[in-house]
């Protein structure tokens, strides 16, 4: 039997021989930090992460050696790994020892211990947090250190996690309010970016020459030292804290995250030449380039998104106004300067002049500016926005409160540019439509099925936000045919044939969601939104939307709610016919062209039982008749 002095040798032998392997090495091969070192740092071979590319074990007091020990023994295999996911499965070992009591990780074996664990768990972690740590002790029990084997993590961590809260959708209207006055902003101050900049570097210059004079710095901020500049009749103060850059860099990363899709750090990523056009079906179409670590075990990959040409200005007006803060990074080393070419930095000199680890700001700083933005400029959730906030978020009911600035996270602005592409209204979301009508188009074929493109145009998709967009229209489409299957009023020439079948005798045209949903991914279901119905027409460009498609459309269905919709509309195209109708020959064109969508709403509108006046007025003005010379 082996005495319990033996073991404890053989252990002080095996933390000696683990104490001088080495983790990480710099440029040359030389080892940079070993496997008990208090940080492990990759900065040489990752110098892209930053911050991130450090491991810091300070922090794990009671189980440090222990943690250490078993991140390399599970990870030794396996030299690829991703610092940030090495980062992810310390804290798991932590977590996990912690719940437990304990560092011995063999314990895990007993039934007994283990409850602990899931016990612990079970109280508030979310179940991709659960899927998380059960695969850390998988690869425990690979490295031999415990017995335990969970065989389906995926499985039981949904049953003891708390189901994970969905990401909001803003509504439509108040995305509309919020991102027109964002595009208001862009617009206002892209012009005078250069004037900006300049305005702070001689700023910057002024102060380091006072205070070199031997004044204090709190005097400078102070008569007769306050700068400011005025653009369009307003005075903007201009002073170290540097305020008015912070909504310049956070308004032009909301607008830009909004027309994107990008998440927070690959906005990061955006440097001055990101955006660009190319010509796709002799139309210039937007595009940004950047990078994503979502994929290739967190190594940036250069990526495309389409996007709308205000996106273009915005990341001008942020890169060009924020110049004069570039050059206060030079003097903080290699990393500081890589994140200072970002579109979107902080300012270097901040309160009391201190100086930042990091050019970058992190997501808590956008969304807490975003709920500012929306304050200061009035846009508040109404009844409406409530109703449609419930109908996109079922699992956030609650969530939008009237006459208070919602709640954004970073991926608030994903998900709202994901479901509106699915929806066929990003262009609602924006003032600037007309000419970037094509943009709807273009948008959704290429995050749909547009790889062949992609190729052709010698781009990268961002491969996961399709996927993201994949599930939100498998979703949005369901829920649009489910609706429109179960109503009892539908209009077009389609919603006709859907009603006539209805009526067949044994026909069941009635679905239940989870029945459409499996048909929809199936692919025999497809469906377009428009603002006069929808069209089910699986090639449908996306362009013909207007009220004359009643009459030139066989795939359009219109629900009565649809159709309701159109009455203020068909007040407009009155008011507009009569304010016309002048007797001039010139405008009888136009006025038969308001006569025929008049005509179209009065006939959809009929066919759900809404009575209305017909329309009865007739063009005053005789057409030209031209005849051939004989």
């Amino acid at each position: 039997m082996i005495s319990q002095q033996a073991v404890v040798i053989e252990q002080n032998e095996d933390l000696k021989s683990l104490s001088k392997q080495a983790v990480t090495f710099d440029e040359n091969g030389n080892p940079v930090s070993f496997v008990f070192s208090d940080i492990w740092d990759f900065s040489a071979t990752h110098p892209h992460l930053g911050r991130d590319a450090k491991i810091d074990f300070t922090g794990y007091l009671d189980f440090k050696v222990e943690i250490q020990e078993a991140l390399y023994l599970i990870n030794k295999q396996n030299h690829d790994i991703a610092p940030k996911s090495l980062k992810l499965e310390a804290g798991a070992l932590n977590l996990i020892a912690g719940s437990i009591g304990a560092s011995d990780f063999s314990l895990l074996a007993s039934d007994n211990v283990y409850r602990k664990l899931t016990t612990a768990l079970s109280n508030g972690y979310s179940a991709s947090s659960i899927e998380r740590y059960f695969g850390v002790i998988n690869k425990l029990h690979a490295a031999g250190l415990t017995e335990r084997y969970i065989k389906s993590p995926a499985n039981e961590a949904i049953v003891l996690g708390r189901p994970a809260e969905q990401h909001i959708c803003l509504p439509e209207k108040f995305a509309s309010r919020l991102f027109n006055k964002l595009i208001e902003f862009v617009e206002t101050y892209h012009p005078y970016r250069h004037q900006i900049s300049n305005a702070y570097k001689a700023k910057l210059a002024y102060d380091e020459q006072k205070l070199a004079e031997g004044y204090a710095q709190v005097s400078l901020r102070r008569d007769p030292h306050r700068r400011s500049i005025e653009i369009n009749g307003q005075r903007i103060q201009i002073d170290r804290d540097a305020q008015f850059h912070k909504q310049i860099s956070h308004s032009c990363m909301m607008l830009t995250m909004a027309f994107t899709g990008v998440r927070f750090s690959e906005a990061c990523s955006l440097q001055k030449d990101a955006y660009f056009t190319k010509s796709v079906n002799s139309v210039d179409v937007s595009f940004i380039n950047g990078e994503t670590t979502k994929t290739n075990e967190g190594c940036p990959e250069k990526v495309s998104w389409v996007t709308h040409p205000i996106v273009g200005k915005a990341l001008e007006l942020a890169y060009d106004s924020s110049e004069w803060a570039r050059r206060n990074y030079n003097v903080l080393g290699d990393q500081a300067e890589r994140e200072a070419k970002s579109c979107f930095i902080k300012a270097f000199g901040a309160r009391n002049g201190e100086v930042f680890s990091s050019a970058l700001y992190v997501p808590s700083d956008l969304t807490k500016y975003a709920e500012t933005f929306c304050t200061n400029h009035n846009i508040f959730p109404d009844d409406e926005d409530i109703r449609e906030f419930d109908l996109l978020n079922p699992s956030r009911i609650g969530a939008f409160v009237v006459n208070k600035p919602p709640k954004f996270s970073s991926h608030t602005f994903r998900r709202t540019f994901a479901v509106f592409l699915c929806r066929n209204q990003i262009g609602n979301l924006s003032a600037l439509k007309g000419q970037y009508k094509h943009i709807n188009a273009f948008m959704t074929k290429w995050y749909t099925n547009n790889a062949d493109l992609a190729r052709a145009l010698d781009l990268r998709l961002d491969e996961t936000l399709m996927a993201e967009i994949k599930a939100i229209n498998d979703d949005v489409t369901a829920k649009m045919l489910f609706d429109i299957f179960n109503s009892d009023s539908l209009s077009g020439e389609e919603g006709e044939r859907i009603v006539a079948a209805r009526n067949q005798p044994g026909e069941n045209s009635m679905y239940t969601l989870a029945e459409i949903k499996a048909k929809v991914k199936s692919g025999l279901y497809s469906i377009v939104e428009h603002p006069t119905g929808y069209c089910m027409n699986p090639k449908c460009d996306r362009i013909c939307n207007s009220d004359l498609s009643t009459f030139s459309c066989t795939y359009e269905v219109t629900t009565k709610e649809k159709a309701l919709k159109r009455i203020p509309e068909l007040e407009r195209l009155k008011n507009e016919f009569r304010k016309a109708n002048n007797g001039q020959i010139a405008t009888y064109g136009l006025l038969k062209h308001y006569q025929m969508k008049i005509e179209a709403i009065e006939i959809t509108l009929a066919k759900h039982d809404v009575v209305l006046e017909k329309f009865t007025d007739v063009i005053k003005a005789k057409p030209l008749l031209i005849t051939a010379e004989v």
